[in-house]
C-alpha cells in the first residue's frame, strides 16, 4: 500500500466547497487529536491541471506534535526529517492530473500540548526549503506556478486561509483545514498503525 492510499483520514468527509468554508482555528484543547488537510486552491473559474506540488511546514515543536501523516497523491518524495518543523515534501500524481479548484494533497494528525492550562499554538504551511512552494502541471515542458499564499491552522488562536479569488487569476495557494477531531485515547492504536505505514 502506498502512503496516503485509503488511509483512515483521507477524504473521510466531503471536501470543502470553497476557501471561505475552511475551518482554520480550533479551541485550545490538549486532550484532542486534530486531523487536518493541506488543500491546493486555485481561482474559481480556472482550469487547473495539477500534476505535482511541493511545500513545507512550520510549527513550535515544544507545543505541537504531528503523530501521523500521509500524502493524498500517488507518490511522495519527503525531504530529510519530514515532517519536522522547517522541512518540506513533494508529491505527484501518476494516475491522473488533478483538475479541481480545490484538491486535497496531504493529511496530518496531531495535537497541541502545554504545561499551562491556557496556551496557543499554530501549524503553518511554508515554501519547501529546497524546492520552494510550487504547483506543476502536466504540460511539456511543464508550467510551474509559485504558490502565493500559505494557510495556517490555529490552536487557541486565529488561523488563515488565503483566498485565490482575492489575488486574481495568477494567485494560487495551499491552505490547512480541520476535518475532524477525536479524543487521543480513542485514536492511539489507529495512529500507531498509520505511523508505521507512512514511515515505512
Amino acid at each position: 500500500m502506498r502512503p496516503g492510499t485509503m488511509m483512515p483520514y483521507e477524504s473521510r468527509e466531503e471536501s470543502i466547497s470553497s476557501c471561505s468554508a475552511a475551518v482554520t482555528s480550533v479551541a485550545w484543547d490538549p486532550g484532542k487529536k486534530i486531523v487536518f488537510h493541506a488543500i491546493a486552491a486555485f481561482p474559481p473559474g480556472g482550469s487547473p491541471r495539477l500534476k505535482a506540488i511541493s511545500f513545507g511546514i512550520d510549527y513550535d515543536s515544544t507545543k505541537f506534535v504531528i503523530a501521523a501523516r500521509g500524502t493524498c497523491a500517488d507518490s511522495e518524495i519527503p525531504g530529510i526529517g519530514w515532517p519536522a518543523a522547517g522541512t518540506g515534501t513533494s508529491q505527484y500524481w501518476t494516475t491522473g492530473t488533478q483538475t479541481g479548484t480545490l484538491t486535497e494533497c496531504y493529511w496530518f494528525a496531531g495535537y497541541a500540548y502545554s504545561e499551562q492550562e491556557e496556551d496557543s499554538a499554530s501549524v503553518a504551511l511554508i515554501p519547501h526549503p529546497l524546492q520552494h512552494g510550487v504547483f506543476v502541471d502536466d504540460a511539456f515542458p511543464a508550467a510551474v506556478d509559485t504558490i502565493a499564499g500559505y494557510g495556517r491552522l490555529g490552536f487557541g488562536c486565529g488561523g488563515s486561509a488565503p483566498l485565490p479569488d482575492s489575488g486574481g487569476q495568477d494567485f494560487v495557494s495551499v491552505i490547512l483545514v480541520m476535518k475532524e477531531q477525536a479524543p487521543i485515547a480513542q485514536l492511539n492504536q489507529e495512529l500507531m498503525s498509520v505511523s508505521t505505514i507512512t514511515e515505512g
